[in-house]
């Protein structure tokens, strides 16, 4: 076997598989899953709350109803759920928001490779003051991150 590939791409650092596999949400119809572990989980891997679902990685809730764009795929998932049981996976349109077909499991994985856990922050925070000096109440950056959100282009 031959690789060719560039110096960039060799040296390129990359999450750690640990990171990616305690990252990653599994879950078929039928099980039990507590809407709140599952919004929590969203925001933490980098998903974007809308109104409606149009772009890979967003989601959208309603009541018992979660729209959610996982990244890699070709179509957004309708998640319902009756209590904390999910009902079914429904592949639709973003367009038309019509149903296209089905599915019985769903494996959500991170929206990016930056995961803002508490000790990320944490770690950019310190490292952000120390290299910047005192931060001011105009940095969008760092209120971004600070605040767990995600900003336009903190890779």
């Amino acid at each position: 076997m031959v690789l060719l590939t560039t110096v960039n791409a060799a040296v390129q650092r990359v999450p750690a598989r640990d990171l990616l596999r305690d990252a990653t949400l599994r879950t078929r119809v039928g099980e039990t899953l507590d809407l709140d572990v599952l919004l929590s989980f969203l925001v933490r891997n980098g998903f974007t709350r809308t109104g409606t679902v149009m772009e890979a990685g967003e989601f959208a809730t309603r009541g018992g109803i979660i729209d959610i764009f996982p990244p890699g795929a070709e179509s957004p998932l309708r998640l319902d759920f009756f209590g904390d049981t999910l009902e079914t996976i429904r592949v639709f349109d973003p367009l038309t928001q019509r149903t296209i077909g089905k599915q019985e499991r769903i494996d959500l994985v991170p929206v990016s490779e930056v995961l803002l856990t508490e000790e990320s922050i944490t770690r950019f925070r310190s490292g952000y003051r120390a290299l910047f000096g005192a931060v001011t109440d105009d940095d969008p950056l760092y209120a971004a991150v600070s605040e767990g959100r995600k900003h336009i282009g903190m890779e």
